[in-house]
């Protein structure tokens, strides 16, 4: 024992100690302004020891004591037993502790400042307890199996879906991938020998529900060694209801406005053929007379598209209009036939301040389509990066071409394709629509007015872990809700995002696993959510985990050894306070008495 510590926080320390000073002058005041004088000489040590007795159980005091150098043999799951006999043969005084089996771990960690780790490692969540400890590493290789796994979770009928990852096969046999996908046939890959592999399937489904899709991971001799779910939402399409404006009739515009009504849109289409007069078209909806953005025109309607002309063809009220719609759910998106007049337009309407352009040279961007590369012709800019734009369509070097930011729940886009046309007139009407289908359901999330659940540990959420929440909504004040089966499991505790303000999260434990179902109070719309049982994806998680804890390791290497604490605190057990406390307040009243 070398001296003693305050374990109450530094910071309150001076209130303490300032509160018992002023606490010991009132008692002296009070006792010297007293009539009755008599035993003074004990009075005054005993309001001391009073008062002294209060100050040690605010602050805390302990003894510091320097850590034994002592080995800790730290198991974890799946330990190599060989490697612990070797470690223990040279280590005879070293103690070994099981962390799975081991109730207070923190006791044993008290006694040492040197760690060796074997096994699988250890959770995230428990890296923080052992950040002032010197630690070798014996881990496990990772497992063979699935490593990493990404899947098209939520989509529409006939949409593709992919299923991308790679496997370990630390054989020397070829291994067999097979993917199983309700109401498609069975797809598989040949895994070869001692590889680490990346792999991707491609299916469409064509009907909506919920399923429970099946990557299975078999041996040359068709055993299977590890098979695994892949749970994935399948929608109706959906139609959308489309306002078109332009300043006058023109290729691009005419060619967008049939592939719409091909894919069974709705569109209200206001073409300006002279000064001050317009034609109207109305597509796959009835006609009706309309001259002007009302409150109600916007609020039926899911995006507005239109030229940088048409915009400053709006009056002040249907551009006041417009910002309100945005902000309650519709989207917009702004294109120009001219790269200055997009310029100024930003540049002059407060509604596009945020999507800043940058210029280039170039007049044609190469770009990436369902893994094919396609040249668009586009203006000489591209839209500067920015934490609240959101890129739709990106050239191979990473430059936005189509950006939106997002105005409360709706959102605001601009363009930089010239033209798109061409590909119609070449006959490539597959990449025509492959490139405006991408566009259009990033600006078209109706989804968000019905409420849109997320979580950050998706696609792999498991039991008994904490799970972020994440909800997208227009409601004000939602109130989650957690059902399985059909039954209300629990409530969930919403938090409001600082920035966003249609954006709500909160922790969430899952205790079972299968098919559960997320909503509000005020929304009866369940969307449903998969929970993994633990057993499931085992190969993936050992090897994220070593993984994790081997990064984390090698942050920890890099900290100075002579800063990492190398004493413990024993706290003083705070009963001798509480004893000095009651000796002196009795003696106190008996000496009133």
């Amino acid at each position: 024992m070398s001296s003693i510590h305050f374990l109450t926080p530094s910071a309150y320390q001076p209130y303490i100690g300032g509160t018992c000073i002023l606490l010991l002058f009132f008692l002296f005041f009070l006792l010297f302004k007293s009539k009755n004088q008599s035993f003074l000489w004990l009075r005054l040590p005993l309001n001391i020891l009073m008062v002294g007795s209060l100050l040690l159980l605010g602050l805390q005091p302990a003894f510091i004591e320097k850590k034994e150098q002592k080995k800790l043999l730290l198991l974890t799951e799946d330990y190599d037993k060989n490697r612990l006999q070797e470690l223990q043969n040279q280590y005879p005084n070293a103690s070994t502790i099981d962390y799975q089996n081991t109730l207070n771990f923190q006791e044993y960690l008290a006694k040492t400042d040197s760690l060796f780790i074997l096994g699988n490692g250890l959770p995230t969540t428990s890296l923080s307890k052992l950040e002032n400890f010197k630690i070798r590493l014996l881990l496990n290789e990772k497992p063979d199996g699935i490593q990493a796994i990404s899947f098209t979770k939520r989509d529409n009928i006939y949409k593709d879906f992919l299923v991308n990852g790679s496997v370990k096969n630390d054989t020397e046999k070829s291994q067999y991938l097979v993917f199983e996908a309700i109401g498609n046939s069975k797809d598989s890959i040949q895994i070869a020998p001692d590889s680490i592999q990346d792999f991707t399937f491609v299916y469409t489904p064509k009907q909506a529900g919920f399923f429970l899709n099946e990557l299975v991971l078999k041996d040359s001799l068709s055993q299977i060694i590890e098979a695994e779910k892949l749970p994935i939402i399948v929608e109706d399409n959906e139609s959308l209801s489309i306002i078109q404006l332009n300043a006058f009739p023109n290729f691009e515009s005419n060619s967008l406005k049939n592939w719409l009504k091909e894919k069974g849109h709705s569109i209200l289409l206001r073409s300006n053929i002279s000064k001050d007069k317009y034609r109207y078209d109305f597509i796959n909806q009835k006609r009706f007379d309309w001259s002007q953005l009302t409150n109600s025109l916007l609020q039926k309607n899911d995006l507005l598209i239109l030229d940088t002309q048409s915009f400053r063809q709006l009056s002040d009220k249907e551009k006041q209009r417009l910002k309100i719609a945005i902000k309650n759910g519709l989207s917009i998106l702004t294109w120009s036939n001219q790269l200055d007049d997009l310029e100024n337009l930003i540049a002059q309407e407060s509604l596009f301040k945020s999507l800043k352009l940058q210029r280039n040279k170039s007049l044609e961007s190469l770009v990436s389509l369902k893994n094919q590369k396609v040249k668009v012709a586009t203006f000489p800019a591209h839209i500067q990066q920015r934490n609240t734009i959101k890129p739709i369509l990106e050239d191979t070097y990473g430059n936005s071409l189509v950006a939106f930011d997002r105005l409360e729940l709706g959102k605001v886009g601009i363009s930089l394709l010239s033209e798109t046309y061409p590909f119609i007139l070449e006959g490539k009407t597959s990449t025509y629509d492959l490139l405006w289908t991408q566009i259009l359901n990033a600006f078209t999330e109706k989804n968000i007015q019905r409420n849109v659940w997320s979580a950050s540990q998706s696609p792999l959420i498991f039991p008994n872990t904490p799970t972020l929440l994440q909800l997208n909504t227009s409601e004000n004040k939602p109130f989650g809700q957690v059902f399985f089966e059909d039954s209300l499991v629990s409530d969930v505790s919403l938090k409001q995002d600082a920035f966003i303000s249609s954006k709500w999260s909160g922790n969430f434990w899952f205790n079972r696993s299968g098919w559960h179902q997320l909503s509000t109070e005020k929304n009866t719309l369940k969307q449903p959510f998969y929970v993994f049982s633990e057993d499931d994806w085992k190969s993936l998680k050992i090897g994220r985990q070593i993984e994790q804890m081997q990064a984390w390791h090698q942050d920890q290497k890099n900290r100075r050894f002579e800063n990492i604490n190398a004493f413990v605190y024993s706290l003083i057990p705070l009963y001798w306070w509480y004893g000095l406390f009651l000796l002196s307040v009795g003696l106190l009243w008996l000496v009133e008495k």
